[in-house]
């Protein structure tokens, strides 16, 4: 059964969003994110997948509410830290392309943002080698100071944008209990993320 966490409403003005991501992509000048009043919850999803598409939609459509819906927490997270690494992941997460990478405001600029309205599509995956000395270093650090998880796993997962290419990311996600959460890319997710960049993942024929 799922776990429903309510997380209150919140207002966030642009200029909040502005100073966090402020020098997180200085080559890239735009204008902040704006998020509008908004309430959402976050529950853990069925599948580490579910986990991964949700994320997926958040980050490539600018949508808080897909973002939040199985986001995995940090350890001394709150409800501020949470927005505040939404509007680093518009910019840390790197949409792939035939060796080009766009983060959400590149492609938006472009005119070549991924469309909502497209299936997100899972590509490969493959579980965190916790048998691995290194691995297990990296996640026994992790655990205690930014993110827990009772499993970790690599997702590579793929939508078409409206210039009809098919952009991908990789997402990590991780078990807790028996629901799956997605991570988002930003600086305290690091470790995590180099972890699964050098995983070669195995294509996935079901999806």
């Amino acid at each position: 059964m799922r776990k429903r966490i309510g997380i209150a409403t919140f207002v966030v003005a642009a200029g909040c969003v502005a100073a966090v991501a402020y020098g997180l992509n200085t080559k890239v000048k735009t204008e902040p994110a704006r998020l509008a009043p908004f309430e959402f919850h976050r529950n853990a999803a069925d599948t580490p997948e579910d986990a991964a598409r949700s994320l997926f939609r958040g980050v490539s459509t600018e949508s808080p509410k897909d973002f939040v819906e199985h986001l995995l927490l940090g350890v001394c997270d709150n409800s501020i830290d949470t927005l505040q690494k939404f509007a680093e992941s518009l910019h840390a997460t790197a949409f792939m392309h035939d060796g080009e990478s766009f983060n959400f405001y590149e492609l938006r600029d472009r005119r070549r943002s991924i469309n909502p309205k497209n299936p997100v599509r899972i590509i490969g995956s493959a579980p965190f080698d916790s048998a691995d000395e290194n691995v297990a270093k990296v996640l026994h650090l992790g655990i205690i100071n930014t993110y827990y998880g009772e499993e970790f796993a690599s997702i590579d997962v793929a939508a078409q944008g409206y210039d009809g290419l098919e952009y991908r990311t990789r997402i990590v996600v991780a078990r807790i209990d028996d629901g799956w959460y997605a991570m988002q890319r930003c600086r305290s997710a690091r470790s995590f993320y180099q972890i699964a960049d050098a995983m070669s993942l195995s294509p996935d024929e079901a999806e």
